[in-house]
């Protein structure tokens, strides 16, 4: 019989004997009273098209780290995760951070977005999509407590590639919140791109995951309803439609828990309570136009551990609101009390500008500091009125000070009670071209009770009166120089480098912001120049109009975008005005200050003179040996490859800031590139408007002085640091000599255990690097499938990738190529520029690499010295299937623990137990999901011997020692003395039993096993748990 038969024979002999034993101890007892598991969280196969893990039982404990695995059984193009903020505190804090990302959907992290929605809105903008980033059209405003958003994509040369299922997103190393309660992690799967070309997520599929945080082991729970205590009907009804949350702080310790209620029917249910005496306290939004006030703090004492403690019902009152009438006036008419007919029409600037609509912004902020909101459009009439009900755009219930939690000021509560005294708001009207002429507050001194419809607490003084601001009328005129004007078109001709002019090079998107007296940003406008082919709207034009109103977030994003200011107008001040266009440089004398009074309109003229620009040629030489001396010229190394390499010249200025660069794709023929060269001109950057709008870019020129000018692409390194000097409205030139650099070939052949050769198992990404004294110095990522015997890493820098196809006899294509974009991005987000190994000395490395099978080099690398350019170095690291521990796949072999404070013996599955390897020099843990770690969130190890812990939080650890692993083995183990123990309630655990030594016997090993997973009912001594495969 051969060995897989053998092992297939043995496995299936084990798995029988294993259930007839199960069969001889149910006979034995009855099956009602063997509670391995509460029935109620019986093991259920997800055949679900979304799963997520941990999903059951108590979840993770508050205060512990692990991870949180999504699944994907869904085909598509591209994932979006939504992640509740609180898991990432104290893991990020910077956007596209992305080193506690995993996923099998693709290995290359330029395509990996993080993205803080907090720092953000975005939404259906002028009633059509939207690019700003983790567009959605419910996206809430800054919002502090808004989740991340993460992005991953299947994306390769310009083109959206379909992934099959199944595929995972792991997110590793979060921290468990400090409130308990069910949180929401949202996955959508977008299977089409929008008009932006983006992934469309809006369309999309998508599901909302639930992850438990509990406080404590068996934790305790409090259901509950909330109800409209000032109903006609005295009966105090269920709450429907309405977004609810209700919390419960423990008297004793702080803690939280929070609940979101259930739309449909007002329940809620606060789960993950630790024993003590708690106050209760909920709130709703809006609903059928009323919110209610947090309400009177429920007492609910002496809960303790499982217990179920039904509150019945949660009395809420209706919330005070704020009304008011907003109404319009010319600030340049003498007469106070002479209103507008019209807010838009009749608006001394607006319609003359083009303006069509008229958005309104009224808050009102209270004495703590919470800001209530309502978001309306004009109707164009002489009067608007508004009702201000809840904090209309915060959509999250977040953390508050000490872990707390504060629903005012978000759409899950209506304006504070009124407790005693009155308190005071005050009022804030913000839209666009108009000034709030008075200071406005309203005082709420009684709660509206049953009365129908809910009185109106009015804003004093009624109405608000809202006055025009001023407006700067301006024209940007483009200047050869102070006398003669010139079109962008013109401009590029003079140059003299070509009869025709590509109308890319001058001109573009405009940026326009303007300052007052102060140093404070008050009004910005954003004009659109740039074609869709990217040539300048106004090339055959000597000027451009424009408009400044103050800030506008319907026409220039000044909300939404990375001003984050509100819409307003101009208030009479004097003004300086910042102009950024590509290629131009703004003449200080134009630029103000200009004086603006109340009201009026101030014209001003905007000189731009054309700023310089530079050819620049880079050209691929080898080097004359033993120098940096150029050789001869040579065609480029990675010309016309299947995806393009790409490369870059950069500009920096005298203090080292980057002005911009010029990309060109390495296919001969094509935008100046040959067989040995290629050329570029630039005179700036011209900033996409979703740069400008979202990212805060400028579009850039080049002013009179001496730059220094870098090239970058994959395999070469610069000759020299070449300098350039260039002044307004001239031409520099500029020879950057591109040397050929290093070439680090690692060779990897793969095998099981040492001399036994092997091949990948599976579809797996691995990336062979190259470091130097100054750190990662050079990578290539590898994307194979199973069945390669040898990994190979031609490491020439930054900028290629290599695809790897296998048979089933084990022979490979290999396919060289860039990228598809520049920067190598390494996992943790960091982005290194494309370039070659220069002479230095390096580490060649190939760092564990796997999903279901993990492979590690024995010796970690060797140092390789390059005292020169042009050679090459081969470097052999043999790659090693690791040793896998995981529980085992049957549904009841989990990690476990003794339910304290239960009557019934008990035992259930924990999350985030740190399953820890350890011998001295090397340690290594993963966590625990509902009881499981295996698959991708099994612990490989070399071979050795160790000691394995299980610990968690409010749980004795154990450690099973002296635990011997060989190379590409599977080992089942569990806590070596049973369920693990609650610290609080020992007693319910019984005695440890001495362990069984580790057995090559997969059918011996599995029924010990199996027999030990109910020996706490039968009382039988306990056995191994340590399987071998």
């Amino acid at each position: 019989m051969s060995d897989g038969k053998k092992s297939l024979f043995l496995r299936k002999a084990g798995t029988a004997i294993a259930f007839l034993t199960l069969l001889f101890i149910s006979s034995l007892l009855p099956l009602s009273q063997t509670n391995l598991i509460p029935k109620v969280h019986a093991e259920v196969i997800d055949n679900s098209v979304g799963s997520i893990a941990p999903a059951k039982y108590w979840g993770a404990f508050s205060g512990t780290t692990g991870d949180v695995q999504i699944n994907v059984n869904r085909t598509g193009i591209a994932v979006r995760v939504e992640i509740p903020r609180e898991f990432l505190d104290g893991v990020i804090s910077n956007e596209n951070d992305t080193h506690f990302i995993q996923s099998d959907i693709r290995n290359d992290y330029y395509y990996y977005a993080v993205v803080d929605e907090s720092r953000h809105w975005s939404y259906d903008w002028n009633r059509t999509a939207s690019d700003a980033p983790c567009f959605k059209p419910s996206f809430s405003i800054h919002d502090p407590n808004a989740p991340w958003c993460v992005e991953v994509w299947n994306y390769l040369n310009g083109t959206f590639l379909n992934f099959t299922a199944p595929k995972f997103v792991r997110f590793m190393g979060l921290n468990a919140p400090r409130i308990s309660g069910v949180y929401n992690f949202t996955l959508f799967v977008a299977n089409k791109t929008n008009k932006f070309g983006y992934p469309d997520f809006v369309h999309a599929w998508n599901t909302t995951l639930f992850v438990p945080v509990s406080m404590i082991d068996n934790p305790a729970s409090i259901p509950g309803t909330i109800c409209d205590a000032d109903d006609p009907s005295l009966t105090c009804p269920p709450i429907l439609g309405a977004k609810g949350v209700v919390y419960a702080t423990n008297l004793a310790t702080g803690q939280v828990a929070r609940a979101y209620v259930n739309q449909t029917n007002g329940r809620f249910n606060l789960t993950g309570l630790a024993p003590g005496n708690y106050e209760v306290r909920g709130s709703a939004g809006v609903v059928n136009g009323i919110a209610y006030s947090v309400s009177d703090p429920v007492s609910m004492l002496n809960l303790q551990r499982g217990q179920l403690a039904p509150l019945g019902k949660l009395h809420l009152q209706r919330a005070p609101q704020v009304c008011g009438f907003i109404r319009y006036r010319n600030s340049t008419d003498p007469i106070q009390t002479n209103f507008l007919p019209h807010s838009l029409t009749d608006h001394p600037y607006l319609p003359k500008i083009g303006f069509k609509i008229l958005n309104i912004t009224v808050e009102a902020t209270d004495q703590a500091g919470h800001t209530f909101r309502v978001l309306t459009t004009s109707t164009d009439s002489s009067i608007d009125s508004f009702s201000i009900i809840t904090g209309q755009g915060i959509k999250y219930v977040g953390n508050g000070p000490l872990g707390t939690v504060d629903p005012y000021g978000t759409e899950f509560a209506g304006l504070p009670s009124v407790s005693g005294s009155p308190y005071t708001m005050q009022i804030n009207v913000w839209i666009t071209g108009y000034l709030q002429q008075f200071s406005e507050s309203v005082t709420i001194a009684s709660m509206p009770g049953q009365a129908t419809p809910i009185p109106c607490n009015q804003v004093v003084p009624t109405p608000i009166v809202m006055q025009s601001g001023g407006v700067i009328s301006g024209t940007i005129e483009f200047h050869r120089n102070a006398l003669t004007l010139e079109t962008p078109h013109d401009g590029e001709l003079a140059l003299g480098l070509s009869s025709t002019a590509t109308d890319a090079l001058f001109g573009g998107n405009i940026l326009i912001q303007m300052y007052n007296q102060a140093g404070q940003l008050k009004g910005v406008g954003v004009i659109n120049g740039t074609l869709p082919d990217g040539k300048t709207i106004y090339a055959n034009s000597v000027s451009v109009r424009f408009y400044i109103v103050g800030f506008s977030e319907f026409y220039n994003r000044t909300w939404a975008g990375t001003w984050v200011s509100k819409d307003n107008g101009l208030a009479a001040d004097q003004y300086t005005i910042n102009v950024n266009i590509r290629g131009y440089e703004e003449e200080e004398i134009t630029s103000g200050p200009y004086s603006l009074p109340l009201g009026s309109n101030q014209t001003v003229t905007i000189r731009m003179t054309r700023a310089g620009a530079f050819q620049v040629s880079a050209v691929s030489f080898n080097n004359r040996f033993g120098s940096r001396a150029l050789q001869a010229e040579k065609p480029f190394r990675f010309l016309n490859l299947s995806i393009p390499v790409r490369a870059r010249i950069y500009f920096y200025d005298a203090g080292g800031r980057i002005v911009g660069y010029e990309e060109r794709p390495l296919v001969q023929g094509i935008n100046g590139v040959s067989l040995t060269s290629f050329t570029i001109i630039f005179a700036g950057q011209n900033w996409s408007l979703r740069e400008i709008w979202f990212f805060g870019y400028a579009p850039t020129h080049l002013a009179t002085g001496t730059y220094s000018i870098k090239g970058y692409t994959l395999g070469y390194v610069q000759q020299r640091d070449i300098f350039g000097y260039v002044e307004l409205v001239s031409l520099g030139r500029a020879f950057v000599p591109l040397l050929i650099a290093n070439e680090l070939d690692i060779t990897s052949p793969i095998f099981s255990e040492p001399s036994l050769f092997w091949h990948t198992p599976e579809h797996d990404h691995a990336i062979g690097e190259a470091y130097s004294g100054g750190g990662l110095a050079g990578a290539l990522p590898v994307n194979m499938t199973s069945n390669d015997p040898t990994l190979v890493f031609p490491i020439f820098g930054f900028g290629a990738m290599m695809n790897v196809t296998c048979n089933s006899i084990l022979q490979c294509t290999s396919t060289f190529s860039g990228q598809g974009h520049f920067f190598y991005v390494a996992p943790d987000g960091t982005r290194y520029f494309d370039y070659g190994l220069d002479t230095d000395t390096y580490l060649a490395k190939v760092p564990e690499f796997g999903f279901n099978k993990h492979f590690t080099t024995i010796i970690p690398s060797f140092m390789i010295d390059f005292p020169d350019l042009g050679l090459g170095e081969d470097v052999f690291l043999n790659l090693y299937a690791m040793a896998r521990i995981r529980q085992d796949t049957f549904s009841s072999s989990l990690v476990t623990g003794w339910v304290a404070g239960n009557s019934l013996v008990e035992v259930i599955p924990l999350s985030w137990v740190s399953v820890q390897a350890t011998n001295g020099t090397f340690t290594k843990s993963v966590p625990t999901l509902d009881g499981r770690y295996d698959g991708v969130g099994a612990l490989n190890l070399p071979a050795g011997i160790y000691d394995i812990t299980f610990s968690v939080a409010n749980y004795e650890s154990q450690t099973l020692s002296g635990v011997q692993v060989t190379w590409n083995s599977t080992y089942v183990i569990l806590p070596p003395l049973g369920p693990l123990c609650p610290t609080a309630d020992p007693g319910v655990c019984g005695s440890p039993f001495p362990l069984l030594q580790a057995t090559q016997s997969s059918l011996l090993t599995i029924t010990f096993w199996m027999v030990t997973s109910v020996t706490r009912v039968l009382g039988i001594p306990e056995k191994s748990i340590l399987l071998q495969r």
